[in-house]
């Protein structure tokens, strides 16, 4: 792990020959600004400087005087992030978040027998201060039958590894009454039949960036691209092609080899993951609209794979879970 590309060539190379003597046949090398370390000056000394790149083909010429393979990760720390990206770019990491509204009889108004939904639209806030652009995927409108189940899950603390098992209330919906009632933010609804407004709830869905940074290793700050997106994948590509790849990096990977790899995924969000192409890319491979259906994505995604306690918000679901 580097502290930070302020170091001596002669100390780094002092350190490769003691991995070399201790046996090893290569090493990984990780931008890893913590652990107590301060005051580093990153638009000098950060990760892709021209101080990091010299110190990259230092730890190359001193690798194969040993005949020793160098990896690197694919960003400053993880997940792959870029200094040249905002969390409301497209590239960057996005979350569906949401707003669901209870309804009432004064959301509505009576027109011909009919029941006009003049309420707010359900919008959710925007999750960091550094991400405020919302697109709106959908506007849902679901029956609640008033009835739930109990799901059983064990999950684990994310500190101590501390078995939890866990019943999880979820309110159950009617699969039938699941409406699409909008994809734009101004719209008009008509609930059913001679339907109580009680029973409704209303989903709001907006693709949003989630703001997660990865601090200390550029001078400007990184943040997390789209995991999902080809176009991000691209970016990042991109931005090794042009600032990281010098021409004896290059050389030294077609001679000698290395990877170029994601040290850990680590998406710290415990919200619904999204990505721009999501709902075109889950039709064409399970053969079915996923919009309809989001409501029951709510609470199933733990940060890290990891829950600490119960979940805080309510989970949606269907009495036939097939």
């Amino acid at each position: 792990w580097w502290p930070s590309a302020e170091m001596s060539a002669g100390q780094l190379k002092a350190e490769i020959a003691q991995i070399h003597e201790a046996g090893f046949s290569g090493f990984e090398i990780i931008y890893k600004n913590g652990g107590g370390v301060s005051g580093v000056d990153l638009e000098h000394y950060g990760w892709g400087t021209n101080a990091f790149n010299n110190l990259v083909e230092v730890a190359y010429d001193e690798a194969e005087q040993y005949g020793m393979q160098v990896d690197l990760t694919i960003g400053a720390n993880w997940p792959a992030a870029l200094p040249t990206i905002t969390p409301d770019d497209d590239t960057a990491s996005k979350i569906l978040a949401y707003e669901v509204l209870s309804l009432s009889n004064a959301d509505f108004l009576e027109q011909n027998g009919q029941l006009i939904y003049t309420g707010k639209t359900p919008r959710p806030a925007p999750t960091a201060e550094t991400a405020q652009k919302q697109d709106l995927i959908a506007i849902i409108a679901a029956k609640m039958t008033g009835e739930s189940r109990m799901d059983r899950e064990t999950v684990y603390a994310a500190a101590t590894g501390e078995r939890n098992d866990l019943e999880i209330p979820v309110a159950l919906m009617d699969p039938d009454s699941l409406t699409v009632v909008s994809t734009k933010e101004d719209f008009t609804w008509t609930l059913p039949g001679n339907e109580n407004p009680e029973d409704y709830l209303l989903f709001g869905f907006y693709m949003q960036g989630n703001g997660h940074a990865v601090s200390g290793t550029t001078a400007q700050t990184s943040y997390a691209i789209d995991h999902y997106s080809r176009e991000a994948t691209e970016e990042v590509t991109e931005y090794w092609e042009n600032i990281i790849l010098t021409d004896k990096i290059r050389e030294h990977l077609e001679t000698f080899g290395g990877d170029l790899f994601e040290d850990s995924l680590e998406l710290k969000s415990n919200q619904i993951p999204w990505t721009k192409l999501m709902l075109e890319e889950f039709s064409s491979r399970n053969g079915y609209d996923l919009i309809r259906y989001l409501p029951v994505l709510i609470d199933r995604f733990p940060a890290i794979g990891f829950m600490q306690s119960a979940p805080t918000c309510q989970r949606y679901g269907f009495a036939d879970q097939t």
